[in-house]
C-alpha cells in the first residue's frame, strides 16, 4: 500500500481520472525533498508513473490525488496518447483565456503554431511555469475550462 502522500489505493467518487503520466514537478520535489532534508525517498518514486485524478468536484475541482504505479498498463498508455494533445490544448486555451491571471500573452505565428509567452516579453510567474511545465503531457496543473 502507497503512503497517503503518494495517493491512494482508491479514489473518492468525486474525483474523476484524469491521465497516468510522469511529472518533472513531482520529480524536483522529491528530489528538494531528499536533498534539503535529508528524507529517506525510494528511488522507485523518481522513476515510475502516477495516476493522476482531479477533483474534488465537490470543491470546484481544486484537489488532486496522485497514485503511483511502476509502469502504465496498455490501455492507459492508448489513452493517454490520445488525449495528451487534447488536453494541452484544452490547457493552452486556459492559459490564453485567463492571460492577466497567468501573465502571459499568446499568439499565433503564420504556421498556425501557438506561442505561449511566459516571460520574454511579459512577468510570467510560477503558476504560469507550472502549468506550462505540464502542459506537454496534457495532464498536469494547467487551467481546465
Amino acid at each position: 500500500m502507497a503512503p497517503w502522500w503518494l495517493g491512494a489505493d482508491h479514489t473518492a467518487p468525486t474525483y474523476t481520472y484524469a491521465c497516468t503520466y510522469q511529472s518533472i514537478v513531482l520529480h524536483l520535489t522529491l528530489t528538494r525533498l531528499r536533498t534539503r532534508y535529508g528524507l529517506s525517498i525510494q528511488r522507485k518514486y523518481f522513476t515510475g508513473f502516477y495516476r493522476r485524478y482531479s477533483g474534488d468536484m465537490a470543491e470546484l475541482g481544486k484537489g488532486e490525488i496522485l497514485q503511483w504505479v511502476p509502469q502504465m498498463t496498455s490501455v492507459e498508455t492508448q489513452v493517454t496518447s490520445l488525449r495528451m494533445n487534447e488536453a494541452a490544448s484544452e490547457m493552452a486555451d486556459g492559459m490564453a483565456d485567463r492571460a492577466e491571471v497567468f501573465r502571459t500573452h499568446s499568439y499565433r505565428l503564420p504556421s498556425g503554431a501557438r506561442v505561449i509567452d511566459a516571460g520574454v516579453e511579459v512577468d510570467g510567474g510560477i503558476e504560469a511555469g507550472l502549468a506550462i511545465s505540464e502542459m506537454p503531457m496534457g495532464c498536469g496543473h494547467g487551467p481546465r475550462r
